[in-house]
């Protein structure tokens, strides 16, 4: 078992779909950045309450899935 960084999101991932995702908070663009540097991957959880990106913490489903970062394109402003 290994720990991995988790990003609750309005959307689910299918098998061999490929997702544009940006992120815009340092939090996410430092766990982005690790899992660049380490090689690995990132798991996405469907939200149950809350939101996305502000507000307090989003409450996800207990189940989820793995991805990996297959193309980076950095903005002004980071990743």
């Amino acid at each position: 078992m290994f720990e991995i960084p988790l990003f609750p999101l309005n959307t689910v991932l299918f098998q061999a779909h490929r997702s544009i995702c940006t992120f815009s908070k340092s939090v996410t663009k430092e766990m982005i950045n690790l899992c660049l540097l380490e090689k690995r991957p990132f798991g996405v959880v469907l939200i149950r309450n809350g939101m996305e990106a502000l507000g307090p913490l989003a409450e996800p489903f207990h189940i989820g899935c793995t991805a990996e970062i297959a193309h980076v394109q950095h903005l002004d402003d980071g990743v």
